[in-house]
């Protein structure tokens, strides 16, 4: 125990005075006479005793009365436990929280962050203007990195706002650590506003370190349950003009009540196209389908939207992808003079077709083509294996035929270039197509009805066939009678490689001729077109590659909000000869923080759709309470840690005991007051 003015206590020598004064009784004493004095000596003794007791309680109480008023003007107290052992200035950490999830409201219908800036208000008022403050929120600013006064950091706290970033409270409290272990002296302590989720509140990773005193401020929304979309979907990978497409849409409801005709809005560049309407079962989660049209080519910007109150953030979901209206298709042949492939684009106004031969071949336009076809070849070169080794990787796809005569060494070291299956010689054994993956997106949707025992499938004459000499990722698109595969497809990088077995030649068999052949085709072109990221999540780290992007000069890229009113300029870099745009909340990211459709331009010209949305892991409002992190902490053995519980009217006198110790010298005061009192008493009750 501590005193605030220890000089006062040289004023307990004036106990000494009731003392004297109880030790020589200046009272005069009275003759009495009596007439009979028989029992004089038992009265007298009785008289004496009785007194002698009264006169003991009220030097005893006389001396209580003066020690505890000498105390209270010392002013005693327990000093804090954060006090420096040197000086008298402090550092002191406050986290506040200001995730979306701190909109709620209380039971006295305050969003939680204005409960919040109050508090950290109040912290920054419980201790000296001497002393330094760091105020940290979840979006990790630079200007939160430093200690600041107590005037810059009340300006600090009524500057903050609600963002997109969510931090587990873990990482918070290193960071709060981080800062303060170069600053102040003694036990410092650290602060944290939240209403604690469960999905951010790790118990599990906190660890007790005495060079801390931690106190957790809780914040209770009165409803903790939401309606929120979680994510979005296509079921089919490939975007057509003038085709429907369906999007699957997953709510989840976390209320304990049922949610009937929840309405679900999707808009296609700014126009509804789609109305749906649900209902949800208490804590359930349900798929529902939008269905739509886009009746236009270019970026596609799409939004889905519910209505939920308060917590709102997660009530929208943003979508773009790009719809060509062109598909490039080359073909590389040996026999340009017998080509058997040109019927199948040219007639189509879609497809930009173009047949060259392999000396004619600009191996550095190659990356504008969405498929590469290969047919008549005999051999393939080492630059043209390399060429298209880096085609696929970057995403593009490409068909291959093989041909009479070829050179198994060439086309078996192009095809372990890119860990498929390699041909073995040539088999003249007649046999036919048998099967047909219906379930793979190539052919999912195509045929309205295939029946194997009446189908017409190609006739195969004679063939090269698969040898698997290392371990690929072959799927088997159509199979032969005996088993092996015919047409397969292989995953290289980021893009495809389908390797058929004939080829689109007469004295091979009628493939080239057959219905099935034109739907294999056109369905591998459509699926050749890059189909980027229809979102991402802001505050995770994500890239964009460009793998067409054909600019010159060093005009910056620009990322753009509609209507232009956000532009920023993103990090990027070149890899592979292509430009890569780093998205997300980081030092090399943009800096987004609010959700919605953006378009990436270069020179004026748009280059693609980008789509961010709010992450949602604060959708579920599941709290921790006042008595379950206490419970919490004292069962992981956190001695470290403590909550408080006071509300705003007694925050005040909370956090003061917590910033100057604790205080008696009211207790003080009381006492000698009761003390007082008791001398009072014995004097006017107690009579002899």
């Amino acid at each position: 125990m501590s005193f605030i003015y220890p000089e006062f206590l040289f004023a307990l020598a004036a106990i000494s005075v009731p003392i004297l004064i109880h030790l020589f009784n200046f009272r005069r004493f009275k003759r009495v006479y009596f007439t009979n004095v028989r029992f004089l000596k038992e009265v007298k003794q009785e008289t004496r005793s009785r007194s002698r007791l009264k006169h003991l309680l009220v030097l005893l109480s006389r001396i209580l009365v003066l020690t505890f008023l000498v105390l209270a003007f010392a002013q005693p107290f327990i000093p804090a436990e954060d006090q420096p052992t040197t000086g008298n200035k402090r550092s002191v950490s406050v986290y506040l929280d200001n995730s979306f999830s701190m909109n709620g409201v209380n039971a006295e219908d305050r969003t939680l962050l204005e409960v919040g800036r109050q508090y950290a208000y109040e912290i920054g008022n419980a201790y000296a203007a001497t002393d330094e403050f760091q105020l940290l929120t979840n979006a990790f600013e630079g200007r939160h990195q430093r200690l600041v006064n107590q005037e810059d950091f009340i300006e600090l706290s009524d500057e903050v706002t609600s963002g997109p970033e969510v931090r587990n409270l873990s990482e918070v409290l290193s960071r709060q650590q981080n800062l303060l272990n170069e600053s102040g002296e003694g036990k410092q302590t650290l602060f944290l506003i939240s209403d604690f989720q469960r999905s951010i509140t790790d118990l599990d990773t906190w660890s007790n370190d005495t060079n801390y005193a931690v106190r957790l401020i809780p914040l209770t929304p009165t409803a903790t349950g939401n309606v929120y979309i979680d994510s979005c979907w296509f079921e089919n990978p490939i975007r057509q003009l003038n085709k429907a497409d369906e999007l699957k849409v997953r709510l989840v409801n976390t209320s304990d009540r049922t949610l009937e005709n929840v309405p679900i809005k999707l808009l296609l560049n700014g126009t509804q196209k789609s109305l749906a309407s649900v209902t949800l079962a208490p804590q359930s989660t349900i798929d529902t389908a939008l269905v739509y049209t886009a009746n236009q080519s270019g970026i596609q910007d799409v939004e889905v939207v519910i209505t939920d109150y308060p917590v709102t953030f997660d009530d929208h979901f943003y979508l773009s992808y790009p719809i060509a209206s062109k598909s490039a298709v080359l073909h590389i042949s040996g026999d340009t003079a017998a080509d058997r492939i040109g019927p199948v684009f040219r007639p189509n106004d879609y497809f930009q077709y173009q047949l060259v031969g392999e000396s004619g071949l600009n191996y550095a336009s190659l990356d504008q083509n969405d498929l590469i076809l290969i047919s008549g070849l005999r051999s393939i070169s080492s630059g043209l294996s390399q060429e298209l080794n880096k085609f696929i990787d970057n995403g593009g796809s490409v068909l291959a035929f093989p041909c009479d005569r070829i050179e198994l060494d060439s086309w078996n070291r192009f095809l372990t270039s890119l860990r498929a299956d390699t041909y073995r010689p040539m088999d003249t054994a007649k046999t036919r197509v048998a099967t047909i993956d219906q379930q793979h997106p190539l052919y999912e949707g195509v045929f309205e009805s295939l029946d194997d025992r009446n189908l017409d499938m190609p006739v195969v004459l004679k063939q090269y066939g698969l040898t698997s000499e290392i371990k690929t990722n072959r799927e088997t698109l159509l199979g032969l009678q005996n088993g092996s595969a015919f047409l397969s497809r292989y995953s290289f990088g980021k893009g495809q490689l389908y390797l058929c077995t004939v080829a689109p030649d007469d004295a091979y068999g009628n493939f080239w001729r057959h219905a099935f052949f034109l739907p294999t085709l056109y369905q591998m072109a459509f699926f050749a077109q890059s189909t980027p990221t229809p979102y991402y999540t802001i505050g995770e780290e994500a890239t964009l590659e460009l793998n067409r992007f054909s600019g010159v000069g060093d005009q910056p890229f620009h990322l753009e909000s509609a209507g232009a009113e956000l532009d920023l300029i993103p990090a990027h870099r070149s890899i592979n000869g292509k430009p890569t745009i780093f998205l997300g909340n980081s030092s090399t990211g943009p800096g987004i923080n609010s959700a919605g459709n953006y378009r990436l331009t270069y020179d004026n010209r748009e280059l693609a759709g980008v789509a961010f949305n709010y992450a949602r892991k604060e959708s579920e409002l599941s709290t921790y309470t006042a008595t379950e992190l206490k419970t919490a902490l004292a069962d992981r053995g956190l001695d470290q840690y403590a909550v408080i519980e006071s509300d705003y009217s007694t925050l005040s006198n909370t956090l003061n005991t917590i910033s100057q110790g604790r205080s008696f010298w009211e207790w003080c005061l009381v006492a000698a007051l009761f003390f007082l009192l008791v001398e009072v008493a014995l004097l006017r009750l107690w009579k002899n």
